[in-house]
């Protein structure tokens, strides 16, 4: 990356600090302890005045858009809204469709919950929904043509809506990949997403704990406050001194490894299957290098407090076919340090 690239990087990066300075305190909003409830509209406009400016080769700039987004959805009053809006047309579709891939699309298309009409919710829905008509023969030979549905991937359902009013004057200038990346990232840590307890089940128990000895735990998913302004954070900080010894807590194959990096410190990035997993802010850089196996219980790095950090701990994230997953939901439930 040249001097240049560099200085037009930082200066990008000022400018999306003073935007969301501006969004977060500028337009009128409501305070609620720690939550902050940005106005549908406030949301939608910083879409429109930033748009994929905010995807590029980093993931910072999409976490603070994220963190917009997330807090407008956390209010309580607007959890109500929410709730009048879709509670019925939800439990009454085909299929479960998950509540926050709709919600995310009110919001950056600017969409008051007042205007949510059957109409809008319907179409939502059925762009939400795949339709595939399949012959089956029974025992006697007889045919019959039935019709299967099923959840879309969500670049159709973007797609799908991108064709209709007013979703196509308001998103048809922006990449498809960009709203699916906001509609991923808040439905990682959406309180109203869950976890498959499949997914639960395979992994609880039979992840290694990263240390030796147990130690306390900091934040973990959802929006936090380590400057002052709410951010997003995806993983859990466990607080284990800065010169200890971390170690791999599944199988996998390294698919990342950074050193010195402002934001992360020296981290490590692997996985197994369909899971991911993260170790960030280490002390020295890791000892790995893409490709590398690993085995569970192998040492990883030591602990440290570089990057973007407050104090000694491991930032540790698991991801499952790149959603966020919160590692308290599947790390031993009965070990001390979690209770």
């Amino acid at each position: 990356m040249n001097i240049e690239h560099k200085f037009k990087k930082k200066v990008m990066m000022w400018g999306i600090s003073a935007a969301l300075s501006l969004l977060m305190f500028a337009v009128p909003i409501f305070a609620i302890g720690t939550v902050v409830a940005v106005p549908v509209q406030a949301v939608s406009d910083f879409f429109d005045g930033i748009g994929t400016f905010l995807f590029g080769d980093g993931e910072t700039d999409a976490d603070q858009l994220v963190v917009i987004i997330q807090s407008a959805i956390s209010n309580s009053e607007t959890q109500t809204q929410i709730k009048q809006v879709y509670t019925s047309k939800i439990d009454n579709a085909e299929e479960p469709i998950p509540l926050h891939q709709l919600v995310v699309i009110q919001l950056i298309t600017g969409i008051e919950f007042e205007d949510m009409n059957d109409d809008l919710l319907d179409r939502m829905i059925e762009a939400s929904l795949t339709r595939v008509s399949k012959t089956v023969v029974d025992d006697e030979g007889n045919e019959s043509v039935i019709e299967e549905v099923g959840l879309n991937e969500l670049s159709l359902y973007v797609d799908n809506l991108k064709k209709h009013e007013p979703f196509k004057s308001k998103l048809s200038d922006v990449d498809t990949s960009a709203i699916v990346q906001i509609i991923e990232r808040v439905g990682s840590v959406d309180v109203n997403s869950s976890i498959p307890q499949e997914i639960i089940d395979k992994y609880k128990g039979k992840l290694l704990y990263p240390f030796r000895q147990k130690y306390g735990v900091g934040d973990s998913i959802g929006i936090y406050y380590p400057s002052g302004v709410p951010e997003m954070h995806n993983g859990l900080d466990i607080q284990a001194p800065c010169g200890v010894n971390a170690y791999a807590m599944d199988d996998g194959v390294v698919t990342q490894v950074g050193n010195w990096d402002n934001l992360r410190g020296n981290y490590i990035f692997w996985e197994n299957g369909d899971m991911q997993y993260r170790y960030l802010h280490f002390q020295q850089p890791v000892p790995h290098r893409v490709g590398d196996a690993i085995k569970k219980g192998q040492f990883m790095g030591i602990v440290g407090n570089e990057g973007y950090s407050f104090g000694c701990h491991l930032h540790l994230e698991t991801r499952h076919n790149g959603g966020v997953v919160d590692p308290l939901e599947i790390l031993d439930a009965h070990n001390p340090v979690f209770e």
